[in-house]
């Protein structure tokens, strides 16, 4: 969603603005639900037997406070982490380094861009400054299969966290007979983006958090759209 002041105003755009907040509050509402659902009535992390061997207030104490493998709170912290590891790799031109932590499709696309700036060319990225904290967007989670016993079922977390910083990256070219690098072009710009990351869940069983991609804030226009679609309508109708 986007930030306050990239809104609709209320006084300008009272129609807008009031769509827009119907469709956040909607969505808000949604991932809640689905959470709470999946926390308390879906998922568990030991078996029932042993649930039933617990104390009263032990197994209160485990059904309310026991997070399991969801990691809301930290989600922003490891975003921030990942997010320097990937444009780090990129920089450096080693992104076998980080496989492990990219979707198939992502690794591909990052090999392709250090292909693209030729192998004479290094690049140096620094993060200079955030604007504000890691700003967690939005968080789901969702069963991969409903059926499966509650102690050992297989679920997927996904969140987008914002992540508004200014960055430097530095080009240096290699010269072929000496090996020697040439001064290099610094260039320095705020970068604002929305980072998505993913962790999966299989038989009870956590993996590592893995970096998704990259989305764009939810606008106006998407809203309309979406709401066209549902009514069967033509996008031109607003």
């Amino acid at each position: 969603m986007q930030r306050m002041a990239e809104r609709p105003g209320w006084l300008k755009d009272y129609r807008d603005r009031w769509l827009w907040e119907k469709a956040r509050l909607k969505s808000r509402f949604t991932a809640f639900y689905q959470f709470m659902a999946v926390k308390y009535f879906m998922v568990r992390t030991e078996h029932p037997a042993t649930v039933q061997a617990m104390g009263f207030l032990e197994r209160l104490q485990y059904r309310l406070f026991s997070w399991y493998n969801f990691e809301m709170w930290s989600v922003t912290k490891i975003a921030d982490r990942l997010y320097r590891d990937m444009y780090l790799a990129l920089a450096s031109g080693d992104i076998d380094s980080i496989n492990n932590k990219l979707k198939k499709d992502i690794s591909q696309s990052l090999k392709s861009r250090v292909l693209s700036r030729g192998k004479n060319t290094e690049a140096v990225w620094t993060l200079d400054k955030y604007h504000h904290r890691p700003r967690l967007v939005a968080y789901s989670v969702a069963l991969i299969d409903p059926n499966k016993p509650k102690w050992a079922q297989s679920y997927m977390q996904q969140a987008v966290v914002e992540l508004d910083t200014d960055q430097s990256l530095t080009r240096r070219k290699r010269t072929l007979e000496k090996q020697a690098e040439t001064a290099g072009q610094n260039t320095a710009r705020r970068v604002r983006e929305y980072f998505v990351i993913q962790k999966s869940v299989i038989d009870g069983v956590g993996e590592d958090w893995k970096i998704w991609g990259m989305t764009r804030p939810t606008t106006i226009q998407d809203v309309r759209r979406d709401l066209n679609k549902q009514m069967g309508l033509s996008d031109d109708i607003y």
